[in-house]
């Protein structure tokens, strides 16, 4: 958790080969502070970096923009227009 957030609320997904747990946040930092605590501890961590984006059809990834570690991805997601944030995990089997 970015220091100095405080946990508001928690909300869980779940279809039929998918599960997803959302965890928000609130914190007065910029989302730009938490992102850059979050690609420095993840990988320390053992998460794997995310893909950069490409524009290709074929390469295609749903979680090319999170964090992964087998199964498992973390993503990062700025809530617009609040002080939150939000941590999703995910698991999606390949």
């Amino acid at each position: 958790m970015f220091p100095g957030s405080q946990k508001i609320a928690d909300k869980v997904v779940l279809k039929q080969s998918q599960a997803s747990l959302f965890t928000t946040y609130s914190t007065q930092a910029a989302f730009d502070e938490i992102e850059l605590f979050y690609k420095r501890e993840l990988p320390a961590r053992g998460w794997a970096l995310p893909k950069g984006p490409s524009h290709r059809f074929i390469d295609y990834d749903a979680h090319s923009q999170h964090y992964r570690r087998g199964d498992y991805f973390i993503a990062i997601d700025s809530n617009p227009g609040s002080n939150n944030y939000s941590v999703v995990f995910i698991w999606d089997p390949q």
